[in-house]
């Protein structure tokens, strides 16, 4: 839009610069801006991925900007209005956030309320690692009298049932999984100080995922401790 007066025609200050024939102010009281009332954001708990729209995304910068870019798209403006940014001064129930516009060549920074939350939830990429991952698996195992050494097994396994994710019983032994290979490799040392007899221990690694934020792989131990 050309440049008409120098005077508000609802206003009438004096402007150096007008859009149409009114003012930046004036031009915002008769224009409609959409600021979205409520705003909500997903954080993963476990990664720290947020989702955007319909995906789970990993990110490098900060939350607070991800969460901005997240409020600047859900902000309706006039053609004639730009949003340059948007800053979160306030991320709770009775939040504040800072909109700047350029209006043809006009900066204006306006304050507004907003309700802005953040809901910690769990990532489905990280719920499915949750049911089935496992960061360690302590392997049990001996060449004779069985059942005598799954009772054995059984019997010390119970003071541990909060490091154990699972026990499966085989024919010559028990596979524990638990959450770290620090808690397999102290159970290995107790088992074998508990029952004094001579066991040989093996551990092996197995890369099985990647680790998003740290950028390198993720590997499991599998702790076999076999009695001679």
């Amino acid at each position: 839009m050309a440049l008409k007066s120098k005077f508000c025609a609802k206003c009438g200050l004096e402007k150096d610069r007008l859009v149409g024939n009114l003012c930046s102010e004036c031009f915002f009281d008769l224009h409609e801006i959409k600021i979205p009332k409520t705003t909500e954001f997903a954080l993963c708990s476990k990664c720290g991925s947020i989702r955007v729209e319909h995906f789970w995304v990993a990110v490098e910068k900060q939350n607070r900007d991800v969460f901005s870019d997240q409020v600047k798209k859900a902000i309706k403006v006039p053609d004639e209005i730009k949003v340059i940014k948007v800053d979160l001064i306030k991320i709770k129930p009775d939040g504040l956030i800072e909109v700047t516009y350029d209006l043809q060549g006009t900066i204006i920074s306006k304050e507004y309320r907003c309700a802005l939350r953040v809901n910690k939830q769990v990532c489905p990429p990280c719920k499915i690692e949750a049911r089935t991952d496992y960061k360690a698996k302590l392997q049990l195992r001996t060449k004779e009298d069985p059942q005598k050494f799954l009772k054995d097994c059984y019997d010390f396994l119970s003071a541990y049932k909060k490091r154990l994710l699972k026990i499966e019983e085989f024919k010559m032994g028990v596979d524990a999984h638990l959450r770290s290979r620090k808690d397999a490799l102290e159970l290995a040392q107790d088992f074998k100080q508990k029952h004094k007899f001579e066991c040989h221990m093996r551990e092996t690694r197995e890369e099985y995922s990647w680790d998003r934020k740290k950028n390198k792989p993720k590997y499991k131990s599998t702790i076999l401790l076999t009695k001679k």
